[in-house]
C-alpha cells in the first residue's frame, strides 16, 4: 500500500511540475488535466509573402480504433501571429475520412499565425483504461507561389482542450533556462528562418545564439513573446553554421525554414 501511494505521489501532475522546475529529472510535456480531454500541436500557418498553407485531417476515431466506426468531431482553433483568434471552424469527419484543410489565400490575405486541431469522438475504447489521449500531430504542407508542397510533422504535445473551451498548454517550463541545440547547418542556403511560437498564456523571453563552424559563439538575438503568439525570426548574423536556443522551455524546438535560389525547405531540428 504504501509503495502505491508513493508511486502515485511520483506521478502527480504537482510532483511533474516541480520536477520540472527544478529540472530534476523533468519531462518535455505535462499531461492533460484528464485522459479523455483532446492534445493538439500549435501548428503554424502562413498566407504571407505569397506562402500557402494546407492540413489534411484525418478521423483519428478509425486510426486508433478502426473497429469502432465512429463520427470525429474537429474544432480548428486558427490564431494570428499576435494571439488573437481569428476563426473557429467545426468539422464533422465520417469513418476514415480525411478531409484536407486549406487557408483561403483571400480570407487570411498576407498575415500568419498558428492553429490548434481538436479531435472528440464518443467512444474512446480502452484509451482511458490505459491512460493514452487522442493527440494531434500530423503533416502540414506549405508552399509558395506554383513551387511544390512541402510537408513536414507536427512539432509539440502544445495543448489541450478543457471542457470550458479554454486553452491548457502543456509545454514544459524550468525556473532555469534549458538550451536547445539544433542539429542543422544553415551555411548551405541563402536565408534562414526560425518559427517559434507560444501555446501558453504567459510571456516567453528566447535568446538565439549564433555560431560559427567551429562552435565558437558570435552573437544573439535576444526576443520575447506574449502568449498564444507566433514569430518568423530572420536570422541575420553573418557568417553562422550552428544556432542554440535558450528559455525557460525545457524543449524548445522551433521549425526552420531555409531558402535556396529556386525553392525552400521547411523542417524542425
Amino acid at each position: 500500500m504504501n509503495n502505491l501511494i508513493i508511486n502515485n505521489i511520483k506521478k502527480s501532475k504537482f510532483v511533474n511540475i516541480m520536477r520540472n522546475k527544478l529540472l530534476f529529472r523533468p519531462s518535455l510535456y505535462l499531461k492533460p488535466k484528464k485522459n479523455n480531454l483532446a492534445v493538439s500541436d500549435f501548428f503554424f500557418w502562413s498566407c504571407k509573402d505569397s506562402f500557402q498553407t494546407k492540413f489534411y485531417i484525418t478521423n483519428l476515431a478509425s486510426q486508433i480504433l478502426p473497429d469502432i466506426p465512429q463520427d470525429d468531431q474537429i474544432n480548428i482553433l486558427i490564431y494570428d501571429n499576435l494571439g488573437n483568434k481569428i476563426d473557429d471552424i467545426n468539422l464533422i469527419l465520417n469513418p476514415f475520412e480525411t478531409h484536407e484543410f486549406i487557408f483561403d489565400k483571400k480570407k487570411f490575405q498576407n498575415i500568419y499565425g498558428s492553429f490548434f486541431i481538436f479531435h472528440k469522438f464518443k467512444n474512446l475504447g480502452d484509451l482511458i483504461r490505459n491512460q493514452c489521449h487522442v493527440a494531434e500531430r500530423g503533416y502540414t504542407g506549405y508552399k509558395k507561389q506554383n513551387g511544390v508542397w512541402n510537408f513536414v510533422h507536427g512539432n509539440h504535445y502544445s495543448a489541450s482542450l478543457l471542457p470550458n473551451k479554454e486553452i491548457q498548454s502543456l509545454v514544459s517550463t524550468s525556473f532555469f533556462k534549458s538550451n536547445y541545440k539544433m542539429q542543422v547547418s544553415f551555411k548551405d542556403s541563402i536565408k534562414q528562418e526560425l518559427v517559434i511560437n507560444n501555446p501558453d498564456n504567459k510571456k516567453v523571453l528566447f535568446e538565439i545564439l549564433y555560431y560559427d563552424e567551429k562552435m565558437k559563439y558570435i552573437n544573439k538575438d535576444n526576443l520575447s513573446l506574449n502568449g498564444l503568439n507566433t514569430t518568423i525570426h530572420k536570422l541575420t548574423q553573418n557568417n553562422f553554421k550552428y544556432i542554440e536556443i535558450k528559455s525557460n522551455i525545457i524543449f524548445c524546438r522551433p521549425l526552420v525554414i531555409k531558402y535556396y535560389d529556386q525553392y525552400f525547405d521547411v523542417f524542425h531540428a
